[in-house]
């Protein structure tokens, strides 16, 4: 038997804001401020059944991600990465207690990014780059079970990086142990490594909205690499609530970022991490009430030539409740309710004159506080040592499944935030302002219409 199918996707996401202008002393006029996310994807897919026992799936996928931040037309930062793959895997159950599972990927990928400054008649390009590189992996892996009771699943995978022409050799090994029909317990190994980076920004407001750059690795620096050991159990309460729990410790080797003030791709720093925690998981699938409980305890950090900092990602709590009721088997309701402690960010040590900026060359004179408007810039203080407010949110969806066309279809109605809590994204300063004003952003409520059909 042989199933082809296709499938595509596309998605924009466009947010858009006013600041006021500074150079307008009545505060009426504003710069308009615009990020866009765009995803599209199409793939085509082959399934072949050799036999009851064995089977090989081909896919082919070109995707492409595009990511642009505009100021008032004259700032705008242009990222992409458009990324074609072909993946094939064979799969045979011909041994008894065995599947084994063997695996192939090949990419190619383009990575752009450009900036571009705009005053009046003249364009300024800043920093460009335009990037081709290949990655390929194979990897074989075996599911092997003992008597119902022990489940053992090692893995190896080989990866081969075309800048520098560097091959990694990636074991894992994943365990589970069946002690009754209510308790199992669990336990995994994996050695990781990662052939594009996002760099570490000192003034890390841009990132934490605008999203991470991704770049490749070049072939001066070592691969970024992670070690990652995990043990767990699960309990089943009843046959309707299993509850798990995971330990887990992962450590982080060779992450690049940038030295300083300096955003040059040749000029990189190497960090190492360490991250750990535990989560507690207790689901209900079945019923017409189901979903999910989870809590995080975890802590990340990294070692710079400054000592330990914690990174952009680094939560010590997260909660998370997602309920979904179904009315009907056509017609359902979703709710999902956030909690979590704050991430870091950088803040002010203090502020200062910036007579540079308020500086005639003309004239050869500096301009008043009243014309300039004080030329106060920001200092920072240590990177990352502040947090954020606990961030709240509480989502709302209803679905409702139809045929249209012989078609299967479904529509939805979302609401992200819709008790609009003001969490805050990132913070900015208006130094034109006698003190300097803090102000934040955040995402308001947030709805959607979304159709989805299957043939």
């Amino acid at each position: 038997m042989t199933k082809v199918s296709l499938s595509g996707l596309y998605g924009e996401d466009v947010i858009h804001f006013d600041l006021p202008d500074d150079s307008d002393s009545t505060g009426q006029k504003t710069n308009k401020v615009r990020f866009t996310w765009n995803n599209r994807m199409v793939s085509g897919n082959v399934l072949k059944l050799l036999n009851p026992l064995n089977s090989l799936n081909l896919q082919v996928t070109y995707s492409a991600y595009l990511n642009i931040f505009n100021a008032a037309d004259i700032f705008e930062i242009n990222n992409q990465i458009h990324n074609f793959s072909v993946n094939f895997k064979y799969e045979s159950e011909q041994f008894v207690n065995n599947k084994i599972t063997l695996q192939g990927e090949f990419n190619r990928t383009k990575f752009m990014y450009n900036n571009v400054i705009s005053i009046e008649e003249d364009t300024i390009s800043g920093f460009d780059y335009n990037e081709r590189v290949f990655y390929s992996a194979v990897s074989v892996s075996d599911i092997y079970r003992l008597k119902n009771k022990f489940v053992i699943n090692p893995g190896l995978r080989l990866n081969y990086f075309s800048e520098g022409k560097r091959f990694f050799l990636s074991p894992r090994l994943n365990m589970k142990y069946v002690l009754n029909k209510y308790l199992s317990l669990n336990a995994a190994y994996g050695y990781y490594s990662q052939y594009i980076t996002t760099l570490k920004y000192n003034e890390n407001i841009f990132s934490q909205f605008f999203g991470d750059l991704w770049f490749p690795v070049r072939k001066k620096y070592k691969i970024p690499k992670s070690m990652i050991y995990i043990i767990g159990a699960e309990y089943w309460l009843n046959d309707e609530y299993p509850v798990s729990m995971q330990i887990y410790t992962k450590r982080f080797y060779n992450i690049l970022s940038y030295s300083g003030n300096s955003y040059n791709l040749d000029s990189l720093i190497s960090e190492n991490g360490l991250s750990s925690g535990v989560e507690l998981l207790i689901r209900k699938e079945e019923g017409k009430v189901t979903g999910w409980i989870g809590y995080t305890l975890g802590i990340t950090e990294m070692r710079g030539k400054d000592g330990w900092y914690y990174p952009d990602n680094d939560q010590r709590h997260n909660i998370q409740i997602v309920g979904k009721f179904h009315f009907s088997k056509s017609f359902d309701m979703s709710v999902h309710l956030s909690f979590a402690t704050g991430m870091p960010y950088t803040g002010p040590a203090g502020m200062y004159p910036d007579y540079a900026s308020m500086y005639d060359p003309i004239n050869d004179n500096y301009y008043s506080d009243s014309i300039y408007g004080g030329g106060i810039s920001i200092a920072n203080g240590k990177y990352n040592s502040l947090r954020f407010e606990p961030y709240k949110r509480v989502d709302i969806g209803f679905s409702k499944k139809f045929v249209l066309f012989k078609m299967d279809s479904r529509i939805s109605f979302n609401v992200i935030n819709v008790f609009n809590f003001r969490n805050p994204i990132f913070y900015y300063y208006d130094t034109f302002s006698n003190p300097p004003i803090r102000h934040s952003f955040y995402l308001p409520i947030f709805p959607s219409i979304s159709f989805r059909g299957t043939f």
